[in-house]
């Protein structure tokens, strides 16, 4: 679904296939070390105390990075241009972020790390659904088809684990 969905979108890269390739590689360890440390052996960390450790650590390479492209040179003309409405929204944010992130550490603790990557890429089609219906972003026939098999495949995985 995944393929179908961006094969019209996509240029090959090799540079952009290899950063895909870490961050899937990156993305499995991390979960199978949660599911891990929150199941297999707990930690005596409280939820909201690894959800402020998951988001911050994720955080420093996010900074490393614009500072790496210099992009923080252009913070400061940016962060002046901000209406107060700007602000009230990126708090809110903000906040739902982090309910999203706690609410994502309570589940992968009941939930196989498998069934967690599962449900996290299918909330991520059903992301690009809502913009689609809601906010009338373009999608053509081979987009909608990818997105469909992405969410169907989601859907059946989740019906073979009630088997």
């Amino acid at each position: 679904g995944v393929c179908i969905y961006e094969s019209r979108d996509l240029a090959f890269s090799i540079a952009a296939v290899a950063a895909i390739t870490v961050n899937m590689a990156f993305a499995v360890v991390e979960r199978l070390m949660q599911r891990h440390l929150m199941s297999n052996s707990p930690v005596e960390l409280s939820k909201p105390t690894m959800m402020l450790l998951n988001n911050g650590i994720g955080a420093l390479p996010c900074v490393a990075l614009a500072c790496l492209w210099g992009e923080h040179a252009k913070w400061k003309g940016v962060f002046g241009t901000i209406d107060v409405t700007s602000v009230l929204l990126l708090i809110l944010s903000c906040v739902i972020g982090l309910a999203i992130s706690y609410a994502g550490l309570r589940l992968q603790q009941k939930v196989a790390a498998t069934t967690f990557m599962v449900i996290t890429n299918v909330n991520k089609f059903a992301v690009i659904g809502f913009g689609i219906l809601v906010f009338g972003d373009t999608a053509g026939p081979f987009a909608l088809t990818g997105c469909s098999m992405a969410i169907l495949g989601g859907v059946l995985y989740g019906e073979a684990r009630k088997r």
